[in-house]
């Protein structure tokens, strides 16, 4: 219930706390969409990133920002993960896409052990631009996330895709 809670504080701050403007990026991993993992979790296994991106002034060639987000994914052995990213958005390649990286430190819990680990996170982000509105856009991110909360710490890889919508 905390957890709720302290998401819906920083959802409701994402209008107050950016000075440029705020989004909010929902996104799933489409592997175990579509085909699952070897690790027997289903294709259709719920897997899903929320998260809110409040953008500093635009600069020369981009914008700071900083993204607090979850990702909740019903697993074998259910997995929470809270995070806080800071990072850099490059939109002066084109009018049709941006990129962006960020670094994040949040928690991990896992239901096997119920203990909250910390850990780092490295993102990179593409923006597409979709044409339904200059609001909304189509996303792909590679993140790459130190794993304390597993027996044997490494840095794991993984894709999602979403949608971005401005505030």
């Amino acid at each position: 219930m905390r957890t709720i809670l302290f998401i819906i504080g920083l959802f409701a701050l994402t209008t107050l706390s950016a000075q440029n403007k705020a989004t909010l990026l929902i996104s799933q991993d489409p592997k175990l969409a579509v085909l699952g993992d070897h690790k027997g979790n289903d294709a259709f296994t719920t897997n899903i990133r929320i998260a809110s991106e409040w953008q500093g002034n635009q600069q020369r060639h981009g914008f700071f920002f900083a993204r607090p987000e979850i990702e909740y994914a019903d697993l074998k052995v259910q997995y929470l993960r809270t995070f806080l990213n800071f990072g850099f958005n490059h939109n002066m390649f084109s009018d049709y896409f941006d990129i962006a990286y960020s670094v994040g430190y949040g928690m991990i819990k896992r239901r096997y052990n119920g203990d909250w680990c910390g850990t780092q996170q490295y993102n990179a982000d593409l923006y597409f631009f979709a044409n339904v509105t200059d609001k909304i856009s189509i996303f792909v991110n590679g993140q790459v996330v130190n794993r304390n909360d597993l027996k044997e710490t490494k840095l794991v890889y993984s894709n999602f895709v979403g949608i971005k919508f401005e505030l």
